[in-house]
């Protein structure tokens, strides 16, 4: 019997889930990490404490690489000095976008590599983690608004897990599929995920099913041919992922409302 949905999230790795989303009709309300550049490990490592170190001051840094600027409310960790300071003239990008005038606001605390021998570089593509956010979360009308996004979620999240579905697009992964899918198995087990995962995964190996539904994890292969155009429509794939499960979204209205009783808004 398929998987009953009345929630679908969006947990990265940057804007395309979202966009995708949308795109579908599958969009609700607003999740804690549209828009981000963001790696999946670190949305699980946000889920499990609650986000309680999401927006904390302490690991929230602004960098202004132009003017070789890092604005911080507390210390800045290595791995930021030694990239604004090894690559002063170098800009910060990803894809198409370029970090060099425009301001950076992240959480320092989940920006590293695995392997700290290796040192940051300009394209952000390459860390392994990271948590770079869409608004300027010094603002206090941002931030409120953003930390409001994620009291909904976890509300949610607390309370109905089994109908949550959380939605995550892969860049190019550069490990083995099957060893690839084992390291989020594992990831969910670490950081002791409750709800429904929808994967797409984008390869450049050949694959021989379109898509794999392990437990709570439905893997969408999506194979990437790096010679030659690709579909970057996703339409494929969230056919595969509405064949599969049984999608009832509950409206905005609805989970606005229920949100707002529970904060006392409404009586």
């Amino acid at each position: 019997m398929p998987k009953q949905i009345h929630y679908i999230f969006s947990i990265g790795y940057h804007s395309r889930p979202i966009k995708v989303l949308k795109k579908y009709d599958l969009y609700r309300c607003d999740g804690p990490f549209d828009y981000m550049i963001i790696d999946l490990e670190t949305c699980f490592a946000n889920m499990k404490n609650a986000f309680e170190h999401f927006l904390d001051y302490d690991h929230l840094v602004m960098i202004q690489q132009s003017e070789k600027k890092i604005i911080s409310y507390k210390h800045v960790n290595d791995n930021i000095i030694q990239l604004i300071q090894k690559h002063e003239n170098q800009p910060i990008t990803f894809m198409n976008k370029n970090y060099f005038t425009e301001p950076m606001f992240m959480n320092q605390n989940y920006v590293k590599n695995n392997d700290q021998v290796i040192p940051l570089d300009t394209e952000i593509h390459h860390w392994d983690r990271v948590c770079i956010l869409n608004d300027n979360v010094f603002d206090t009308t941002l931030r409120k608004s953003l930390l409001k996004t994620c009291e909904r979620f976890n509300r949610i999240y607390r309370i109905q897990p089994k109908h949550v579905c959380l939605f995550h697009i892969t860049l190019i992964i550069d490990l083995p599929l099957k060893m690839y899918k084992k390291l989020v198995e594992d990831w969910i087990k670490h950081y002791g995920i409750h709800c429904f995962l929808t994967m797409i995964v984008c390869t450049i190996d050949p694959v021989k099913k379109k898509y794999e539904l392990r437990d709570n994890i439905l893997f969408i292969h999506k194979v990437i041919h790096l010679d030659a155009g690709n579909d970057y429509s996703f339409e494929k794939e969230i056919n595969i992922m509405k064949q599969q499960l049984d999608i009832q979204l509950v409206s905005n209205e609805i989970i606005q409302y229920t949100y707002d009783y529970d904060q006392g808004v409404i009586v």
